[in-house]
């Protein structure tokens, strides 16, 4: 394995940045970087371009999946693109049964560098698929990030990460594992932290109705209005109203 030094950055971040601005629409970067408060340069290239870009793949691809993890990290840390840090995440995105310890590790660190929602949960949908190969550092990883109360990103990916896939393809824990991380977010102040724990409790719900209803009694007046509402918009109607009237009590709104 080579080591990871600059000259990695220097020789083939180029190639990547080269590729995505064939599709660039910098017209439009000022509004994007302000919309999501980002700190990072856009080059507003669309999803599916993106991963055209990605599929289409780069000179480095023939190496040895040490090597290219190895360029890829560097890149990651390097790059002042929100999209080139999409293609890279992109990769691992199509070869997820390749991802093995030492690479999740790798992958794991990426999460540091998150500072938006898009970022965050594109590694949340990385993280969800490595979780059940290797559930006791993914769960360890996760538990860890669930007490960094002073990074929302890190908050959000802890309990995004938790539910793989969405709708009747969804892969679930058991309450045991996921309502304590999610109970742990449920006062948060951050905006996305709380759309995230609307999201896992109406998704969560799809598998477990008793015990995610009965959280949602417990915590009714815990929960922001967004995550609650959230939460509760595919219960049937009289249900929904019912939950929904154990809000009287004065709260506040993240």
């Amino acid at each position: 394995m080579k080591d990871v030094t600059s000259e990695l950055y220097e020789k083939y971040h180029p190639e990547v940045l080269a590729a995505l601005q064939k599709y660039s629409r910098p017209h439009k970067a000022e509004a994007v970087k302000n919309d999501r408060k980002s700190d990072l340069e856009y080059l507003v290239v669309s999803v599916p371009e993106m991963k055209r870009v990605a599929k289409e793949g780069f000179s480095f691809y023939d190496q040895s999946a040490a090597d290219v993890m190895s360029i890829w990290n560097e890149i990651w840390w390097n790059t002042p693109y929100y999209e080139v840090m999409f293609v890279a995440a992109r990769y691992y995105e199509l070869h997820l049964e390749a991802i093995d310890e030492v690479t999740w590790g790798r992958l794991a660190g990426w999460a540091y560098r998150t500072e938006n929602w898009a970022t965050s949960d594109q590694l949340s949908s990385i993280y969800s698929y490595v979780l059940p190969k290797y559930p006791m550092q993914v769960k360890q990883m996760l538990t860890t990030w669930n007490q960094q109360s002073d990074n929302q990103w890190l908050r959000r990916i802890s309990i995004v990460s938790l539910i793989r896939y969405t709708g009747k393809k969804a892969v679930y824990l058991p309450p045991g594992d996921v309502l304590p991380l999610v109970a742990n977010c449920s006062e948060d102040k951050w905006y996305y932290v709380q759309k995230a724990v609307g999201w896992v409790l109406r998704e969560m719900r799809r598998a477990y109705p008793d015990e995610v209803d009965e959280f949602l009694v417990q915590n009714a007046t815990r929960l922001s209005t967004d995550a609650f509402r959230r939460a509760v918009s595919r219960h049937p109607e009289e249900q929904k109203q019912k939950l929904l009237a154990l809000r009287n009590e004065p709260h506040r709104d993240n």
